[in-house]
């Protein structure tokens, strides 16, 4: 499956999408998601959901907003879909990613948000915003998220996530969900600073 902005206008609330079959690409099919305000898409990220035709598809807007869609393997679940940011740090960049468990119990999206990093998990139905603070996931130092990357053992429910901040610091930092919480504050290896 491919997801992509085609519209005549920027600010709409809507995307499509195309399945290959194998042999044809499907014809033009659209998803419109939630929005407060709607914006040009900056950025597209698809995870498939282990053991599903389940597809988590997270966009980004040039408004910094966030929404989250399941596609269920024939079209978008869109009573389940969720604007669950409207304060990226950035918009320019992707601040945010996403990656299921090995299981396919639970996904994690985790964005920047200022200098914060904030997450929800989504099970297959829907997001539910975690409170930061009262996990390791706090902080990145004193400058906002700019690139963020997770990738999911295929083992395990461990989850390594790495973020980058601004480019006048150039600092990478690093942390491991474990399936129920994150292991540490997120650090930074003195080795990787300044990048």
């Amino acid at each position: 499956m491919v997801v992509y902005e085609n519209a005549s206008t920027s600010s709409n609330a809507t995307v499509a999408y195309r399945t290959w079959n194998g042999a044809v690409w499907s014809p033009e099919s659209t998803w419109t998601y939630p929005a407060t305000a709607n914006g040009e898409i900056r950025f597209v990220r698809m995870a498939p959901r282990p053991g599903t035709d389940d597809i988590l598809t997270v966009i980004s807007d040039n408004n910094s907003d966030i929404k989250v869609g399941l596609w269920d393997g024939d079209a978008f679940d869109t009573n389940n879909d969720q604007e669950i940011s409207t304060g990226l740090s950035t918009a320019a960049h992707r601040p945010w990613d996403l990656a299921w468990e090995s299981n396919g119990n639970t996904a994690l999206i985790v964005y920047g948000t200022g200098t914060v990093l904030d997450y929800c998990t989504h099970n297959g139905t829907t997001c539910t915003d975690q409170d930061p603070t009262t996990t390791g996931l706090t902080t990145i130092g004193a400058v906002a998220a700019m690139w963020l990357e997770l990738d999911a053992d295929k083992d395990s429910d461990y989850i390594a996530l790495l973020v980058s901040n601004t480019q006048t610091s150039r600092d990478l930092y690093m942390d491991l969900w474990d399936g129920t919480d994150w292991d540490t504050a997120a650090t930074e290896p003195s080795a990787e600073s300044a990048i």
